[in-house]
């Protein structure tokens, strides 16, 4: 969408986007700027039409300095909405990609301990929407700090997984916040709670990209795609499986990381192995 071509297109979703969020709190506003002094990006945040946090770093380019800002924005505890003006980034966050840097910046923030949903969007940039404005400018605002010089030490560099060793350990080192198995597990329950942990448990929604005869829904509920949070969580028919009041991702995500006892590892267990059964999985 260029801005000559769909001016119209823009400015429609500008002012819609300034209709349903503007200022409301848990919206954040994020922007980056640069390259500066050769190489350094400035990326800022705004909430409530107040810059609220910032960051000078080095990047590849600036698709992945407005991947950082948006990493900026999710480690804050009170963030729920985050919208950006780069497409670049949002589709890279959607398949999965982030630099190393917002990788860091997500693992050494409250965001993994308190967990909870981030909405993405994205906003035509320089069509008047205040939030978006203000975090352009508090980014431009931010250059004027930058360093005019590298670091005699640089804190992190972009991604520096590039051997086979680098980047398992990369993943791994992913894995780390939860808990480990405890001792007491047998290692059939180790491998489930594993499976559990790297979202590699099999269920209908991975199954049916490799056998036609399975459609990704649930057999017990008809629920569209029976991924690992369906299947293991939140079903309410699954037969021999206990359903849970009101389950919700973040319920899931905290019982993962909360499993740091052995009964706690094994009750946990429980759930998968019961609702493989009644899926006729392995």
């Amino acid at each position: 969408m260029t801005r000559d071509d769909h001016s119209g297109r823009r400015l429609a979703r500008a002012e819609a986007l300034a209709r349903h969020y503007g200022r409301k709190f848990g919206v954040f506003y994020v922007d980056a700027s640069g390259p500066h002094h050769g190489g350094w990006y400035t990326a800022a945040v705004v909430h409530q039409n107040t810059a609220v946090n910032g960051l000078t770093f080095r990047a590849d380019n600036i698709t992945h300095a407005e991947e950082i800002a948006i990493a900026l924005a999710a480690a804050d505890q009170d963030s729920r909405v985050i919208i950006t003006d780069s497409r670049g980034a949002c589709r890279n966050i959607e398949q999965g990609y982030i630099p190393y840097l917002a990788y860091k910046i997500l693992q050494n923030s409250n965001y993994l301990g308190a967990p909870a949903h981030r909405t993405i969007i994205w906003t035509p940039a320089h069509t008047g929407l205040d939030g978006n404005e203000a975090a352009d400018a508090a980014a431009r605002a931010l250059t004027l700090r930058a360093p005019s010089s590298s670091p005699t030490d640089p804190d992190f560099e972009p991604n520096p997984a590039y051997t086979f060793k680098g980047v398992t350990q990369f993943y791994k080192s992913g894995h780390h916040i939860y808990p480990k198995p405890c001792k007491g597990l047998t290692k059939a329950e180790e491998r489930i709670l594993l499976r559990l942990y790297t979202k590699t448990l099999l269920c209908p929604a991975i199954i049916k990209h490799f056998d036609p005869a399975c459609t990704g829904k649930c057999p017990h509920c008809e629920e569209n795609s029976c991924d690992i949070f369906h299947m293991v969580w939140a079903c309410q028919k699954t037969p021999n499986l206990t359903p849970l009041p009101n389950p919700s991702r973040e319920d899931w995500e905290a019982a993962l990381l909360g499993c740091s006892d052995l009964t706690a590892q094994r009750a946990l267990v429980e759930r998968p192995r019961a609702a493989a059964d009644a899926n006729g999985l392995p």
